[in-house]
């Protein structure tokens, strides 16, 4: 197989694995501003949570912000790698797939803690509270529009 079609596709695995990380990053203002996700800065203010409710909301908010800068941060540490080994004359790819993988792998897992610990926070809401989390969370998806596929609903060209 062709060399750059080769390093085409494991690039393309890089993009791949970073996109959600970015997306997230770019979209709800997290890593470019510093100024976090707007509609949580609302839903914040609306909750009127207790003392000991926001010491834990700023704790994971702090933590978030952490994850996403840690993301972007390891994106461009894998994108160089990518780029160095690309440079040697017989490329590793299996080896860099390999710790891509493993990236990606630990930080769903810190990904998947961080969102329990948010989930235990949700817990200890009282039933008003949790209606407005469940309104705003409605609100979100329903600007999103429909879960639809590239090129889904297109006319043919």
């Amino acid at each position: 197989m062709n060399r750059k079609l080769v390093a085409s596709f494991a690039l393309l695995g890089v993009v791949a694995l970073a996109a959600p990380v970015l997306a997230n990053a770019r979209h709800e203002g997290g890593c470019r501003h510093g100024e976090g996700f707007l509609p949580m800065r609302e839903l914040h203010q609306k909750l009127h949570l207790s003392a000991e409710q926001d010491k834990t909301w700023q704790a994971l908010e702090k933590q978030s912000m952490a994850q996403r800068k840690s993301a972007f941060a390891q994106h461009k540490e894998m994108r160089a790698q990518f780029l160095q080994e690309l440079d040697k004359k017989d490329p590793d790819l299996a080896a860099l797939s390999a710790r891509m993988d493993q990236a990606s792998d630990e930080r769903i897992k810190a990904m998947r803690q961080l969102r329990g610990e948010w989930l235990k926070l949700y817990a200890s809401l009282s039933a008003e509270q949790k209606g407005i989390v469940r309104d705003v969370l409605k609100a979100k998806l329903a600007h999103r529009g429909p879960f639809k596929h590239r090129g889904e609903g297109r006319e043919p060209s």
